[in-house]
């Protein structure tokens, strides 16, 4: 995970601003992300975005019962999350990365050199400030001219806003310079998830026909005679016990009868 790229250097001709974008598949995204924040905050950096969700891949039910119906839902959870660290921090971190990497989609980091954006900046306020100078003199030399005052203090204003919007670049990019951006898209693998509903459509549609209550009915009627069959098959010797005690009490009854 670390990179060259991510690495400060002495050079002060240079001003780079170093970003990194990662995404990986881990193992448990909740707990991962909450590591990784806390990571993030260790290095004396902050998280500015996280979305963490759960992606709907698929969903459908199946008729399991006239009146229950099983949902299948396919889902990925997923977060995506934008990390600032200092920079002297941004190969270290990328590295504390590595340990929650199950799967690496890529990785990307740059180091784009902003020196000369930052050098464009500065002659363009020193531009803007004599600009400035120029109206202001301009504006006090008026006197009670109003209309022509009025104009001149107009371009002055439009300097000033292009003076701010100047400023206001460089310091977003000092900002860049000084603190990396590491945007990271993490994902584990699909899980399932089933839930009984009640089917709230008709259960007429369900009831079987007349063949299929045949069919079940001489299911259960052969069922029965297998189970009278076991039963008198397991009872033989209770069976067998009655029958001799039937036929000795006939015989007794028999030499009765004949005396």
């Amino acid at each position: 995970m670390s990179s060259s790229a991510a690495r400060t250097t002495d050079d002060t001709l240079r001003r780079f601003i170093r970003s990194a974008d990662l995404k990986f598949r881990v193992k448990d995204v909740v707990q991962a992300t909450y590591a990784i924040e806390d990571i993030t905050v260790g290095f004396g950096g902050h998280v500015e975005n996280t979305q963490l969700t759960s992606r709907v891949d698929q969903r459908f039910t199946t008729p399991i019962s006239s009146d229950s119906l099983l949902e299948t839902t396919k889902f990925t959870v997923i977060n995506t999350a934008t990390l600032r660290v200092p920079v002297e921090k941004l190969d270290t971190m990328l590295k504390s990365l590595a340990q929650f990497v199950d799967f690496l989609d890529h990785r990307t980091v740059k180091a784009d050199d902003v020196q000369l954006l930052l050098y464009a900046n500065r002659l363009a306020e020193k531009r803007i400030e004599r600009s400035q100078q120029r109206m202001t003199d301009a504006v006090d030399e008026q006197g009670k001219k109003l209309r022509e005052t009025t104009v001149a203090e107009d371009r002055l204003l439009e300097r000033q806003a292009q003076a701010d919007g100047v400023k206001l670049s460089s310091v977003g990019l000092e900002d860049k310079i000084a603190f990396s951006t590491i945007t990271i898209h993490v994902y584990q693998r699909q899980e399932l998830r089933y839930d009984v509903l009640a089917n709230e459509r008709s259960v007429d549609r369900y009831r079987p026909g007349f063949f299929s209550e045949l069919a079940s009915a001489l299911g259960i009627g052969w069922q029965i005679l297998v189970n009278l069959v076991l039963f008198l098959a397991r009872s033989w010797s209770v069976i067998l016990l009655f029958a001799a005690i039937g036929l000795l009490l006939w015989k007794v009854n028999k030499v009765k009868a004949s005396k």
